[in-house]
């Protein structure tokens, strides 16, 4: 059975996801606050994890990759190499079940030049832009920059 699914609904601001194949799993971007649900899942369809992986160190949420991991066994990957199990980058792959998953570098700076009026090239309009009210910085910023970057203990 080969599985993908988006774990954490239309309320979250983090997509984490489910892929499966073959009994293994991966979850990738899991939200700490949601671990026990993953658990809870992975149970529901007979999975054993395989991995947790983020695909960034994230600044808006605790990563449950290390919960995950002292839970199941389930190995850490991801960036940075100082903090997982498994180092991921362009052009890494992990084997889930029969499945292989590709790893790549994205950006979405293009998109959000196209897109986002506070990209502007022009030191005047930058100086405009900044003095425009903009969104604060995530709440939990500190705590979870310290703890998504802390090595598995």
């Amino acid at each position: 059975m080969t599985v993908f699914e988006e774990l954490n609904g239309v309320d979250s601001e983090c997509r984490s996801y489910l892929v499966a194949d073959s009994g293994e799993a991966l979850i990738v971007d899991p939200v700490l606050e949601r671990a026990d649900d993953y658990l809870r899942r992975l149970g529901a369809l007979r999975l054993r994890l395989a991995y947790a992986a983020d695909t960034h160190t994230h600044a808006d949420h605790l990563s449950a990759s290390k919960e995950l991991s002292r839970k199941t066994g389930a190995k850490t990957a991801g960036a940075p190499a100082a903090v997982v199990q498994v180092p991921l980058g362009e052009g890494s792959a992990l084997r889930v079940g029969k499945l292989t998953v590709a790893v790549w570098a994205s950006s979405s700076i293009g998109e959000e030049r196209r897109t986002n009026g506070r990209i502007l090239i022009g030191r005047e309009k930058f100086v405009a832009a900044m003095r425009e009210s903009r969104p604060s910085k995530p709440a939990r910023m500190a705590e979870a920059l310290a703890y998504n970057t802390a090595p598995l203990s």
